[in-house]
Parts: structure tokens; C-alpha cells; sequence
């Protein structure tokens, strides 16, 4: 784990009840998913592809269900898979207070074979950044056109492209979040370089027990910054065909949406 000014000085310092964690675990699982649970901004545009191409769909990384439960409740025949086994217990539940009953595996998405292939899949929420070298985007690519797609069917993904926003190496303005409910907040830090083409994520987090007591979380990630020459390059080696492309300004910078056909 990378960690970074105020969360490596919380962490030197060896506080007492407090508990370290990747963002996708544990703790911050949860409160990944309700970060993320009312982002709906693709969800529109994965349906429309699945009228044109069809609705056999497998979603990679789908994390707590952000896409696929509504594209179930749509009536899209959609099965996940992911490699936290926190964000698919979160997935579970949140499918059997719904009545859904979604296909749901634990798996890599580089490596994630299935007995069945697919009209359509989906890597949403910039989870492409969470690979680590370009050896493993080849990988995942390879994976999803020679295993996962059915002739004809679409691969969908997006990533940010930092360039416009990102000039220089160093820590990013935080981002506070607060929970009055449970007496609680977190802080994301975000520390860009350059030179290793990475953006590192930290949080902190403090949350006030039953007995009144503070309990402190840090967690940490990684995403990497992809280019779209880098992303063109695996796709000519491949055999993928560009379809469509879609841009969409986020706050985080501009999400690039890739529709590429086996």
C-alpha cells in the first residue's frame, strides 16, 4: 500500500483502533458503494447498445452492482464478475432484497473464463485504470475477444483522459465526505506522477462506535493513467474493430467510452 502526507503521517504514528485496508475492501467498500450507487450516467447508453447488439451481457469488475443491477431491473440478462469478495457480498445482499437473482462469480477479469459467451460486455467506471502495466490490458483484451464474445458482440469500456487536466507531478485539492447519521467522515486524497504514470488514491476515515469510542480506517489505492495512442495500440495488434466512441466531461476529467466489435 502507497500512502502519501497526512495518511502516511497517521500511519507512522501506530494510533490505536485503527484498521488499514485496500479501497475495495472491508470498510471502504461500503463506503465505495455509496459513493458511487447513484452514478447513472452510462446506464442509458449500455441499454441502447444492448437493443442494437442484444442482452447477454457480462459486466467485468462490477464491484456492488452500480451498472448491473439496473440494467437487470431493465430486463438485460446480466451476470458479474469481480475480484473483491466485500463488494460481491455488498452485490448479494443488495440482489436479495430486490428479488434478483443475478450470476455472480469471483474472478479476475484478465483471466475470468465462463462457460458461456456474451453479447455485450461491459468494464465500467474507469476500472481499466485499476490494471497495473499495459501487459495486463493486453491480457484483459485478449481475454475478453477470444473468450468472452460471442462473433459480433461488443466490448464496452471507458477511461479518463488526464491529459487536460493533469500537467504536473503532486497532490490534488481532497475531497470531504460526511455522514451525520453515523458520525462519521472520510477524506480522499488523490497524489499524482508522472513519471510512473500513476494517480495514488488515500482515505481516511473516522466513525464513532456504540460505546463512543473512535474508530480511524485508511485505505489506499492505485490508478494508472492511459492514454488513448496506448489503448489504440493494443486494439490494431488484436483484431477489435472501433464501433463507436462517446465522450462525457465528469469532474474527474473526461471519460472516454470505447464500443469495440468482435
Amino acid at each position: 500500500m502507497e500512502y502519501f502526507g497526512f495518511c502516511k503521517g497517521i500511519s507512522q504514528m501506530n494510533m490505536p483502533d485503527t484498521i488499514y485496508s485496500d479501497m475495495y475492501e472491508g470498510y471502504y467498500a461500503k463506503f465505495y458503494d455509496s459513493l458511487v450507487k447513484n452514478d447513472d450516467f452510462d446506464i442509458d447508453f449500455y441499454q441502447e447498445l444492448s437493443e442494437e447488439y442484444g442482452k447477454e451481457v457480462l459486466e467485468l469488475a462490477c464491484g456492488s452492482g452500480r451498472v448491473l443491477i439496473p440494467l437487470l431491473k431493465r430486463g438485460l440478462q446480466i451476470h458479474g464478475v469481480d475480484l473483491s469478495t466485500h463488494m460481491i457480498d455488498i452485490l448479494k445482499a443488495k440482489c436479495k432484497k430486490k428479488n434478483l437473482t443475478p450470476e455472480i462469480y469471483f474472478g479476475d477479469m484478465c483471466t475470468f473464463k465462463c462457460n458461456k459467451k456474451f453479447d455485450m460486455v461491459i468494464l465500467s467506471h474507469i476500472s481499466i485504470s485499476l490494471l497495473e502495466s499495459h501487459q495486463q490490458r493486453v491480457q484483459l483484451f485478449n481475454n475478453v475477444y477470444k473468450f468472452l464474445l460471442k462473433e459480433g458482440g461488443i466490448f464496452v469500456f471507458n477511461f479518463v483522459d488526464y491529459s487536460k487536466k493533469m500537467h504536473s507531478s503532486g497532490e490534488l485539492k481532497p475531497n470531504y465526505y460526511f455522514n451525520p447519521s453515523k458520525k462519521a467522515y472520510t477524506i480522499l486524497f488523490e497524489k499524482v506522477d508522472l513519471e510512473l504514470q500513476k494517480v495514488f488514491v488515500n482515505l481516511y476515515s473516522e466513525e464513532v462506535d456504540s460505546t463512543g469510542g473512535i474508530k480511524r480506517f485508511v485505505g489506499s489505492s492505485c490508478k494508472n493513467i492511459i492514454t488513448k495512442e496506448s489503448i489504440d495500440e493494443i486494439l490494431t495488434d488484436i483484431g477489435f474493430t472501433v464501433v463507436k466512441e462517446k465522450n462525457i466531461s465528469t469532474q474527474e476529467g473526461l471519460i472516454k467510452f470505447y464500443v469495440l466489435k468482435k
